[in-house]
């Protein structure tokens, strides 16, 4: 920006402002002019200027097989997929594949062929030039941040305490950020595979970018936060402000796209600064810097897991020379590459909302009513993925509508295990996806790395967070106060989201004419979510406090308050209750059932 001196009068103020956007304008890189117009009062914030300015710059891995695209791609991709001589919409197999043995769920491992064999139709030979992916494109949302939320995302950052204090000599420290609107713009990633170390059918990958709600302070300080997989996994999160930009003096004259870097065949995603395509702690991410996911390539390339600190050596560099695919925002001024499709969610959401169940038998006005709905939302979608119109969309007619009504069920990945193999609805549809659905867009600003567990220790320090207090209740029969310890995570036959912890209280009867040692094991079924359960076998030497040696407890429990902030006890404070029955496995006449009210506290 251009000052002029406060003692010029309004004349020459006026004059010096219009001489400096003459030479901004003959002296300023096109990039560069373009990154200083989103920085004027007056630019376009709508959702769909603000999700294409801010969209990400998709680097992938050299060998990747998968490309984010749009659910059922085959029905958009202008191809015969399966040789019949019919496409797109005027296939009803390209619009939802069925296998032979279901004619009611689509089929996972047809769609998945069709995009293996739609990537090696539209590729060059190997070697030659970067993998083409079919239906390239992403779905986004804009959401304007509650006051709630807007203090989550400063209760987050205050909780790095380190970078937090870094933070107070930069320039954005000085803007009062914590009381201005903020939006978040969405953007969601749909694959049609998993090939990281654990494969799986379908993956949906997400990148927010929190922003100002005004552009001029938009230019001056945003969060990018690149998903980090899993709610046990931790995101990788970038403050950007003005002193934080390697090489750049002004954060208004950057480009505001935003750079990411995905992780090879699981798709978790990081921000990348410069020097693009290399993964580097403390510039690609400076917030809750050892509690990062990174994009740790080589679990994928190794066949390995490992769930401590990122190292430099997990992300495989992104050189040109090997043919990476980098994926830009369609019709970008500067791309000079074909890019991807920025989708608005709303519209599938209005398209999904169309789409009757097979079920249903509408009379011919209301049918007509239908495919004229769903014709005029497919030619959207057209639109902005860059086609003229799909082949078949002016021709739908009623069966057309119910097979993509096929949508809204659950995909069948195993035609040999019907049951087993079903794909919930949501994992095809992105803009059902928790974190679109939910009323926290903050949820994804998370420090945790895992649930407790060795995964999650890189410090002595860390062990507290393996500790707990508890009070626990049985009104009319007696109390226990206990401190238990996280048990190690270890394999289990089983496949399961919690953990166990081993307790040791002293229990003592109501009228407290009696106290007991006492030895339990608590299972949680989670420890991140609000509502999960949970169950207790409790020993204790002298059954006369509770009338028998060994106790079971078993049933839900509650989230009733959460906090990430430094403290003397810790990084993490959480409290739960949990509530169910209690049952003495003694024989004769001192077995019964108990209510408890458990109140456990851990950092």
């Amino acid at each position: 920006m251009t000052h002029v001196a406060d003692s010029a009068g309004p004349d020459s103020r006026g004059l010096g402002m219009a001489l400096a956007a003459v030479l901004s304008a003959i002296l300023l890189t096109p990039d560069v002019a373009v990154a200083q117009v989103h920085c004027q009062a007056t630019v376009d914030t709508s959702d769909a200027a603000l999700a294409a300015r801010y969209a990400p710059v998709m680097r992938f891995a050299p060998n990747e097989p998968y490309f984010p695209t749009i659910p059922f791609f085959s029905a958009f991709d202008a191809f015969d997929n399966n040789e019949n001589g019919l496409t797109d919409f005027e296939d009803v197999e390209e619009i939802a594949a069925f296998s032979e043995s279901d004619t009611v769920h689509a089929s996972w491992d047809v769609l998945n062929t069709w995009y293996v064999e739609s990537l090696a139709r539209l590729s060059p030979p190997k070697g030659t030039a970067p993998p083409v992916p079919p239906v390239p494109a992403m779905f986004y949302r804009v959401k304007s941040l509650s006051e709630r939320e807007r203090d989550d995302i400063w209760r987050y950052l205050n909780s790095d305490i380190l970078a937090w204090k870094r933070s107070r000599r930069s320039e954005w420290h000085d803007l009062d950020l914590e009381d201005k609107p903020f939006k978040v713009i969405q953007y969601y990633h749909y694959y049609v595979g998993d090939r990281g170390l654990v494969g799986h059918p379908e993956d949906i990958e997400f990148v927010f970018v929190y922003v100002p709600a005004d552009p001029v302070l938009a230019c001056r300080f945003r969060i990018v936060v690149g998903a980090g997989h899993t709610e046990r996994v931790p995101n990788n999160v970038m403050v950007i402000g003005n002193q934080s930009i390697v090489g750049q003096a002004n954060l208004a004259r950057t480009d505001t796209l935003t750079d990411v870097i995905v992780e090879l065949g699981g798709h978790s995603s990081a921000p990348d600064m410069p020097p693009y395509g290399q993964f580097q702690l403390g510039i690609d991410v400076n917030w809750q810097t050892t509690k990062s996911w990174g994009t740790r390539d080589i679990q994928a390339i190794a066949e390995m897991g490992y769930g401590g600190r990122y190292h430099d050596e997990m992300t495989a560099p992104r050189d040109s020379a090997l043919h990476p695919v980098v994926l830009w925002p369609m019709d970008h001024s500067g791309a000079g590459r074909d890019g991807y499709a920025l989708l608005p969610a709303p519209l599938f959401e209005e398209l999904y909302d169309a789409l009757p169940d097979a079920a249903v038998e509408l009379t011919s006005d209301e049918w007509a009513v239908t495919i004229d709905t769903v014709a005029v939302l497919l030619d959207s979608i057209a639109a902005l993925v860059g086609s003229d119109g799909l082949v078949g969309v002016g021709s739908l007619d009623s069966l057309a509508v119910r097979r993509m009504a096929a949508w809204n069920r659950a995909m069948i990945s195993d035609p040999s295990e019907p049951e087993g193999g079903m794909l919930a609805p949501r994992r095809a549809q992105v803009w059902k996806h928790p974190i679109y659905t939910t009323d926290r867009s903050t949820l994804i600003l998370k420090p945790h790395l895992f649930p407790p567990s060795m995964k999650s220790i890189d410090s002595a320090a860390d062990l507290l967070r393996l500790i707990s207090w508890g009070f626990t209740t049985w009104p009319g029969s007696g109390f226990q106060l206990e401190a238990g310890f996280v048990i190690p995570w270890f394999a289990l036959p089983i496949r399961t989201r919690g953990f166990f912890e081993i307790q040791a209280g002293i229990g003592s009867a109501h009228d407290i004419d009696k106290t007991e040692f006492s030895l339990g094991l608590t299972y949680n079924s989670s420890y991140f979510q609000r509502a999960s359960w949970y169950t207790t076998v409790t020993w204790l030497p002298d059954p006369d406090v509770t009338g028998s040696h060994f106790t079971v407890s078993a049933g839900p429990s509650f989230l009733l308050w959460s906090s990430a902030k430094k403290s003397l006890l810790g990084p993490v404070n959480i409290l739960r209750i949990s509530t169910g029955p209690r049952f003495r496995l003694s024989s004769g006449a001192s077995s019964g059932v108990d209510w408890e009210f458990a109140f456990s506290f851990r950092q």
